[in-house]
């Protein structure tokens, strides 16, 4: 994926294993970069960082920056932390969320622009990848999330990115995109219950402004006629399952609820 490898090129000079380079220039150091007591784990350094274990990365990425290592040691691996969540081994605990979370604890919208630019690049990415992929990929998720586009959804709070812009770009992919269908129904299944209590996920309990955004989304007519068209035929719903068609139903009361709010 060209958006990672970027990544990995912008975020290269952090690497501490260019310490001793003198032709690479080194950050200057701020408040943030005080490591404390914390010493990386010696395949870190004696590796490319995107050779780096996932098991060496399993102990430090939940307690990255606020009990172990700084801002600059978190630079130094996240072009890794991100292609570990794209493709994570059967044994990795952490889910999308919790990077989402840790690149708002480090303050990324005031990083440098390119810094920015890239990292914002690399998930708009992502998320059209997952939309055109089908099934989700399956994986255990601590996070209460099924490891579907909600997932990403998920992220996408955490890092405390605007949900509009990716929710018209899966708005554009609806008429045309079988796979962005499918999500789009298991979206149904997924929120028909928690949406009416003003829930999605565990990380939007509390997030009014935008479940409102993604109830006016979701609930809106045009979203049902293209998923009524949708149902029929050997990639939609077969129609003699009743336990979808009961999701479905209960759809079409949100959305005419919904407009008669």
């Amino acid at each position: 994926m060209k958006e990672l490898s970027h990544l990995y090129q912008v975020f290269a000079q952090y690497d501490r294993r260019n310490l001793g380079n003198k032709n690479r220039r080194w950050p200057e150091p701020t408040e943030d970069d005080d490591e404390g007591d914390f010493e990386p784990p010696s395949e870190w350094s004696s590796c490319p960082v995107s050779s780096i274990p996932a098991e060496s990365l399993d102990d430090y990425f939940p307690r990255a920056m606020t009990t172990q290592g700084s801002l600059r040691t978190f630079k130094w691996v996240l072009p890794r932390l991100f292609e570990i969540i794209i493709n994570p081994p059967d044994d990795w605990y952490w889910n999308k969320q919790l990077l989402g979370s840790k690149l708002t604890y480090g303050n990324w919208h005031s990083w440098p622009s390119k810094e920015r630019a890239a990292v914002e690049q690399l998930i708009q990415s992502l998320w059209d990848s997952a939309l055109r992929d089908y099934p989700p990929q399956a994986h255990f998720d601590t996070g209460g999330v099924d490891g579907g586009i909600e997932d990403w959804m998920g992220f996408v709070e955490a890092a405390k990115l605007p949900l509009q812009p990716y929710l018209e770009n899966w708005s554009s992919l609806l008429p045309c995109c079988e796979t962005a269908r499918r999500h789009f129904l298991d979206l149904i299944r997924n929120v028909s219950e928690s949406l009416p209590r003003g829930k999605i996920s565990c990380f939007w309990d509390d997030k009014r402004y935008e479940i409102s955004v993604f109830r006016n989304w979701f609930l809106s007519p045009d979203k049902l006629a293209i998923i009524e068209s949708s149902i029929v035929g050997p990639t939609g719903w077969a129609p003699d399952d009743s336990y979808r068609a009961a999701y479905l139903s209960a759809y079409r009361n949100m959305v005419r609820n919904h407009q008669n709010e």
